[in-house]
């Protein structure tokens, strides 16, 4: 089985993280993760139920090979800047609308 993943070791793919920044890093790692299994009838575990999935997670030179961060195609990294600028776009208007609609509690001080 081949796969064709959408950044390749060298490569510069465009990362994110949660103060919205976005920085260009060097792929150093590949990880791909494929799941197609029909699993076993009438399991009640469900590792043993039918599963599919397919991920592809990078590790990069600036954060570390193996003990760095980790970063999956789509949700932290992207293949250019401008898709992870929009990735971010919708991030903070996810997060504006919760924060809008999530009532004000105020905290309670104990002495």
């Amino acid at each position: 089985m081949i796969f064709e993943t959408a950044l390749n070791i060298g490569e510069i793919g465009w990362c994110t993280n949660r103060n919205g920044d976005i920085r260009p890093r060097t792929i150093g790692l590949v990880r791909v993760e494929k799941i197609d299994s029909s699993g076993i009838e009438d399991s009640i575990f469900d590792n043993y139920k039918a599963q599919s999935g397919y991920e592809e997670e990078y590790m990069c030179v600036e954060t570390g090979i193996r003990s760095g961060n980790l970063y999956t195609f789509g949700r932290n990294i992207f293949k250019t800047e401008k898709e992870a600028a929009r990735a971010v776009d919708v991030y903070n208007k996810k997060i504006n609308r919760t924060q809008k609609a999530a009532p004000l509690i105020k905290p309670l001080c104990v002495y």
